[in-house]
């Protein structure tokens, strides 16, 4: 049963947005090694029970592929369906971060009808955990801001291990464990 999730925002990639196959950059990569580095410091038991789950994008498949490396696991599932859809949409509407719009438009009552909201995002993500192996008790899910965030705060099997106010930026990550239920 799985007891802890890190939530991995993938690492920093090239620039031009228009080209979904994007690749990691030296510096994303370098990011990503540290975020091994980090949890490993955190869970140093981690890869006894270990499963590493990526979103279908070059730049996170890159990232899952460093954390794989490093954690010694064997195989990545990659997996089609966690992603906010259409957040594009969102992306041409403001100048500042898309994380940060996206929930207010979504708190606001304004995110577009065709933009996955949060609590849809969260459901598809805990379909997610719940496939992974009976005996896992770690999972890494490589990702996107938007999508991650929504499951880390709109899902309630698993809550945040510590205070995490900020967004998620390249290579940051977030620690969730299984509620104690009383």
């Amino acid at each position: 049963m799985i007891k802890n999730i890190i939530l991995i925002r993938h690492g920093q990639s090239q620039r031009d947005k228009s080209d979904p196959k994007r690749k990691l950059t030296q510096t994303g990569a370098k990011q990503i090694f540290s975020t091994a580095k980090e949890v490993h410091h955190y869970f140093p038991q981690i890869s006894n029970s270990l499963e590493i789950f990526t979103s279908n994008t070059t730049r996170t498949i890159m990232s899952a592929d460093i954390l794989a490396k490093y954690f010694i696991v064997s195989e990545v599932k990659i997996i089609t369906c966690i992603r906010v859809e259409n957040i594009d949409l969102i992306e041409t509407m403001t100048n500042g971060d898309v994380t940060a719009e996206y929930f207010d438009l979504y708190k606001s009552d304004q995110l577009p009808k065709m933009v996955s909201p949060p609590a849809l995002i969260a459901a598809k993500f805990t379909e997610v955990v719940s496939k992974s192996s009976q005996s896992t008790e770690n999972l890494i899910i490589v990702g996107h801001g938007c999508a991650l965030e929504a499951f880390a705060y709109y899902q309630e099997i698993f809550e945040p291990a510590f205070p995490f106010s900020k967004e998620l930026g390249y290579g940051d990550w977030l620690w969730l464990r299984r509620k104690v239920i009383n």
